[in-house]
């Protein structure tokens, strides 16, 4: 009985054809090796626009132009080292995310509209930073003697105002009101984002007849109510500037998509 399984079926042509398969990865094999030799040890022209492309192709924007790359050469003589080539076409460190803060809200009857751009654009010392003795007294007292409130700030203090920022609720009551919570101008405040200065968050707490607030992080909130400022940090528990006793929040609009 004869065997039809597909797998004792051979081509004929296989075996002719291997010799050819061989001969053709034999010469990609030979000038793809040349070709890496001459560009990066011969310095000329052909190697040189090969990396330029490649450079290119590389870039996002495809704006990698052969003026990164060596003259053809003179490339042993200005780079020693041909790696480098590569290295003057990548961009440089990336910049510092820039925070967002929120602008300033629209007026609303009597709350007066500020923003935490207006109430931190200024240096005040913050408590924290020297309570672990690694800043010598002179320099604490230094930045304590330069730490002022400018005047146009002040003019809000006992005012109302309204602030829009970014709340990082403290206390809520059984029916999970919020009762008192902190006001930051970014979302990298708190616990695992940069340590705010004393001018950059503020301390609110809810008037019992206030509408209710209720827990809402990580969107921008506008809070109504009145500002108070303190200089001299009384309160060690509370290193803020500011206090705000709350009428009302406002989050942001519902949309449906």
């Amino acid at each position: 009985m004869k065997n039809h399984s597909p797998l004792s079926t051979q081509n004929p042509n296989a075996k002719k054809n291997r010799p050819v398969i061989l001969i053709f990865f034999t010469v990609l094999w030979f000038v793809l090796t040349m070709l890496l030799f001459n560009g990066q040890h011969q310095g000329t022209s052909w190697g040189r626009s090969f990396l330029s492309q490649v450079a290119t192709s590389m870039s996002p924007n495809n704006a990698v132009t052969t003026a990164a790359l060596p003259a053809a050469g003179s490339q042993a003589a200005a780079n020693p080292n041909p790696g480098n080539a590569m290295n003057q076409a990548m961009p440089g460190p990336m910049p510092s995310p820039t925070l967002y803060v929120p602008d300033a809200p629209k007026a609303t009857g009597d709350y007066q509209p500020i923003s935490f751009s207006n109430l931190s654009g200024f240096f005040f010392w913050n408590p924290i930073d020297y309570a672990d003795g690694d800043v010598s007294p002179a320099k604490e007292k230094e930045d304590k003697a330069r730490s002022k409130v400018p005047a146009s700030v002040m003019a809000y203090n006992g005012k109302k105002v309204a602030i829009t920022g970014f709340m990082i609720p403290l206390d809520e009551n059984d029916k999970m009101v919020v009762t008192t919570f902190v006001l930051a101008k970014s979302q990298m405040t708190c616990c695992y984002g940069a340590t705010p200065m004393p001018n950059d968050w503020l301390y609110a707490s809810v008037a019992p007849n206030a509408s209710k607030v209720m827990d809402q992080m990580d969107v921008p909130l506008t809070v109504y109510g009145t500002l108070s400022i303190d200089p001299k940090l009384k309160d060690p528990g509370m290193p803020t500037l500011y206090k705000m006793v709350v009428d009302k929040v406002q989050g942001p609009k519902k949309s449906w998509f």
